[in-house]
């Protein structure tokens, strides 16, 4: 994905118009083996804010500001079940 010197202040900024859009909060991600892969989740408050989000021209612009490389890859998901373990 990136460098996350670069990735990291792109995000946090970003974190206001999240909150507009209904993002509840969220946790990012590094991968162990892959330092330059990140993976984000978000809690919001529905779906169509979610969507609204990702489909926005100001997302689109901040994933090339934040430097990444190749696609990103952008969910909207439902949860399904919650386990203990």
């Amino acid at each position: 994905m990136g460098d996350l010197a670069q990735f990291k202040p792109v995000f946090d900024d970003d974190g206001k118009r999240r909150k507009l859009n209904g993002s509840q909060g969220g946790r990012l991600f590094r991968a162990v083996d892959k330092p330059d892969e990140f993976v984000a989740l978000f809690d919001w408050k529905d779906s169509e804010g979610a969507m609204k989000f990702r489909d926005s021209y100001e997302m689109h612009e901040a994933v090339q500001w934040a430097g990444v490389k190749g696609e990103a890859r952008i969910l909207v998901l439902e949860e399904v079940e919650r386990v203990d373990a």
